[in-house]
C-alpha cells in the first residue's frame, strides 16, 4: 500500500461519509471529488481531537488544503460545484444505509492512477487524486466542470505542478484507521464528517418590511422617538433614489421642522467652491429665509454643531435681530473633512428651546445631507468628464485623450506657440466624382475611407484638427510635445495611402465608386490649443504652416505623399524620395519631395 497524505486520507473518509449520507453501497469517483471540495471539514480541531490526529498530520493537512483551495480559486471552482455534483449523484432508494461502503472499481482505478501520477513520490496527495479524477471515465465530474467553463487539461496540469511534497506521512500516523483498498472505515469518523450541504429548515419568528418603519409607540415619548427614526429611514431611502438636489434639500427641511418640536423655520446653504460664498439651496419660513451668516460660517469653521440662544446684551445684531431669531441650531455638512455647507433651524419665540437630543438629530441629518451633496457633485463631475472625454475622442487617439484627462493642467482653454507637423489629405476630383452620386452614397463612401484613415493617424499619435468635407487636417506634436513628430507624420501618411488601397480593393469587389487621396506634410511654428467652453472644447491650430501643408496637399496626385524640404531634412534616413516642384497660386513654385517608399 503506497504512503498517502493526511489530506488524501481525510478526503477518502469524507467520501465515505458522502456515500453513507446518500445511502450508496460504494464510494464512487463523484464522492471522492466531493471529499476534495469538502476537506475543510477535517480542519475542525474537535474532529481532529476525536480522531486522534497528530500535530504533524494536522499541519500537513493545512498545507495541502491551502494548495487545493488556491487551485480551486484559480479555476473558479466554488461550493456550487459540490452541491450540483451531489444532486447529480442523488440518493439511493433502498432503506438500509450501509455502515462501511466499499470502493467501486472506478474509485480503485482512480487511486491507482493517482499513484502513477505521483511517480514514486511519497506520499500520494489530494492533488494527485484530483488529477486522476480528471482522467476518470465517469463523465459526471468532467462534464460538470466543463459546464462551469473550467479548462480540464489546464486544471490537471496545474494540479500536478503545485502538488505539495511534504515528508512521507504514513496513514497510521494520521490517527485514521483506514486502508483505501480494503475499506476498514471507522463509523465514528464517518458520523463526525457527515455534514449534508443543504439549507437548514428554519422558522422565521417575525419579519418587517425593510423600507417601512414599524415601531409601536407606547406613549408620546416613544412616538417622538419613532418619528425621528422614521426621518432617518426615510432620508436614507430618498438619498438612494432622488437625483435632484433641490428636491432633496427641501424634503430635509420639511421633515426636520416637523420632527423637532422647537423648530419653526429652517434653511440649508452650500458653500460655493469658486468664491466661498454661501448659496441658499432651500429654506422653509413664511417671511423669507431666516439665516445668520455669522452663525453659519462659525459652525463650518469650527466643524461643530451648536445650539444658540440670544441674550439681552447680544451684540451679533444684523440678520439675527432682523429675523427675530431667538434660538437656533446650526450644523455643518461635513464630508471627508471638508465643510460643504450648513443646515439650520430656528424659532422666533423667546420661550422656545432646543435639546441635546435635537442637536444630535440635526448633526445626523447634516451628515446624510453632506453625503448626498458630495455624491451629486461627484456625479456631475463624472458627467462633465464623460462629455469632455467623448469630445476628445473625436480628435485624439484614446491614448492621448486618456493622458490629457489625467493631466488636467494641459486640458484647459487657451493656446501655446511651438513647432508641430501638419498632415493634410484630400480626395482628388471629389467634386466631379460626387456630382453624379446620391447623397447617401457620398456619405457612405467618405465613411468607408475615414473609418480606415483616422485609426492610422491615431496609431502614430496624431491629432485630428478638423474635417473639411472630404479633407482631413491632422497635427503631430500637439497637444503634447513629441520628439518623433516628423517621422510619425510621414509614417502615418504612407499608412493612409496603404489603407486607401485596401478600401478601394474592397469597394471595387462590391462594384462601388473608388477614389484616391493626395497627402501633403509640412512642419513649422503655429499657435495650437483649445477653444470654446470647458464642456465643449475644440482643438485647433493656427499659423502659416497650416496653409503651407495645404499647398503640398494640393500638389499631390492620387496615391502620392509630398513633403516639404523642412520635413525631408528630418526624415531623409527613413524614406526614399525624389525632389520636385509644385506650382501655387500665391506663393509661386515650392520645392517639395515626393516619397517613393519607406526604408523601414
Amino acid at each position: 500500500m503506497p504512503d498517502i497524505s493526511s489530506g488524501l486520507a481525510f478526503a477518502w473518509y469524507i467520501a465515505a461519509a458522502e456515500a453513507v449520507h446518500a445511502r450508496h453501497e460504494c464510494i464512487a469517483p463523484a464522492h471522492l471529488f466531493i471529499g476534495l471540495c469538502s476537506l475543510e471539514k477535517a480542519l475542525d480541531p474537535e474532529v481532529q481531537r476525536q480522531l486522534g490526529v497528530t500535530d504533524d498530520a494536522a499541519a500537513a493537512l493545512r498545507t495541502e488544503w491551502g494548495a487545493l483551495t488556491g487551485l480551486f480559486a484559480r479555476f473558479s471552482i466554488d461550493p456550487a460545484v459540490r452541491r450540483e455534483l451531489r444532486q447529480r449523484v442523488g440518493i439511493a432508494t433502498f432503506n438500509e444505509q450501509p455502515r462501511q461502503p466499499s470502493s467501486s472499481p472506478a474509485s480503485r482505478a482512480v487511486f491507482t492512477r493517482a499513484v502513477e501520477l505521483a511517480a514514486g513520490m511519497s506520499p500520494v496527495t489530494t492533488l494527485h487524486l484530483l488529477a486522476a479524477l480528471l482522467d476518470n471515465t465517469d463523465g459526471s465530474i468532467v462534464e460538470l466542470l466543463r459546464e462551469k467553463g473550467v479548462n480540464i487539461t489546464a486544471l490537471q496540469t496545474a494540479a500536478l505542478a503545485v502538488a505539495p511534497r511534504p515528508e512521507a506521512t504514513r496513514k497510521s500516523e494520521t490517527g485514521l484507521q483506514v486502508d483505501i483498498l480494503t475499506e476498514h472505515v471507522d463509523p465514528n469518523a464517518i458520523r463526525l464528517l457527515e455534514v449534508p450541504d443543504v439549507e437548514p429548515d428554519v422558522e422565521i419568528a417575525e419579519a418587517l418590511e425593510a423600507n417601512v418603519l414599524a415601531v409601536p409607540p407606547a406613549d408620546a415619548a416613544a412616538m417622538h422617538a419613532a418619528q425621528r427614526l422614521a426621518l432617518l429611514c426615510e432620508l436614507s431611502l430618498q438619498f438612494a433614489g432622488e437625483t435632484r438636489l433641490d428636491a432633496l434639500t427641501h424634503t430635509i427641511l420639511e421633515r426636520l421642522v416637523a420632527v423637532i418640536p422647537g423648530a419653526a423655520r429652517g434653511a440649508l446653504l452650500l458653500r460655493d467652491q469658486a468664491n466661498n460664498a454661501l448659496l441658499l439651496k432651500a429654506h422653509l419660513s413664511p417671511g423669507g429665509p431666516a439665516v445668520s451668516e455669522t452663525l453659519a460660517r462659525r459652525t463650518m469653521a469650527e466643524r461643530k454643531g451648536f445650539i444658540w440662544r440670544r441674550s439681552d446684551d447680544d451684540s451679533l445684531g444684523g440678520s439675527i435681530l432682523h429675523h427675530h431669531i431667538e434660538t437656533g441650531m446650526y450644523a455643518p455638512l461635513l464630508w471627508q473633512g471638508e465643510a460643504l455647507g450648513v443646515v439650520c433651524v430656528d424659532n422666533p419665540q423667546r420661550d422656545s428651546t432646543f435639546t441635546d437630543e435635537d442637536l444630535r438629530l440635526l448633526l445626523t441629518v447634516a451628515h446624510y445631507a453632506a453625503m448626498a451633496v458630495a455624491n451629486q457633485r461627484l456625479q456631475e463631475q463624472l458627467r462633465r468628464e464623460s462629455a469632455v472625454k467623448a469630445n476628445l475622442l473625436q480628435h485624439f487617439s484614446p491614448k492621448i485623450a486618456e493622458r490629457l484627462l489625467h493631466h488636467r493642467g494641459r486640458l484647459r482653454l487657451g493656446g501655446e506657440r511651438s513647432e508641430v507637423t501638419i498632415l493634410c489629405s484630400d480626395v482628388r476630383g471629389f467634386t466631379n466624382l460626387s456630382k453624379d452620386m446620391e447623397p447617401d452614397d457620398v456619405v457612405e463612401m467618405l465613411n468607408d475611407y475615414f473609418a480606415r484613415l483616422i485609426p492610422v493617424i491615431f496609431a502614430y499619435d496624431g491629432t485630428v484638427d478638423k474635417y473639411v468635407g472630404d479633407a482631413i487636417l491632422a497635427v503631430f506634436g500637439s497637444p503634447e510635445p513629441d520628439g518623433q513628430q516628423h517621422e510619425k507624420a510621414v509614417q502615418a501618411a504612407l499608412g493612409m495611402q496603404a489603407a486607401m488601397q485596401a478600401v478601394n480593393t474592397m469597394r471595387m469587389a462590391r462594384g462601388l465608386v473608388t477614389c484616391g487621396i493626395g497627402i501633403g506634410v509640412h512642419c513649422g511654428e503655429v499657435v495650437h490649443g483649445f477653444i470654446g467652453t470647458p464642456e465643449q472644447m475644440e482643438f485647433t491650430v493656427i499659423g502659416d504652416a497650416v496653409n503651407r501643408a495645404a499647398r503640398y496637399c494640393d500638389g499631390a496626385s492620387p496615391g502620392e505623399v509630398l513633403i516639404s524640404p523642412a520635413v525631408y531634412e528630418r526624415v531623409w534616413k527613413l524614406v526614399q524620395a525624389e525632389p520636385t516642384t509644385i506650382e501655387t497660386k500665391h506663393e509661386g513654385p515650392l520645392d517639395a519631395y515626393r516619397i517613393k517608399e519607406s526604408k523601414v
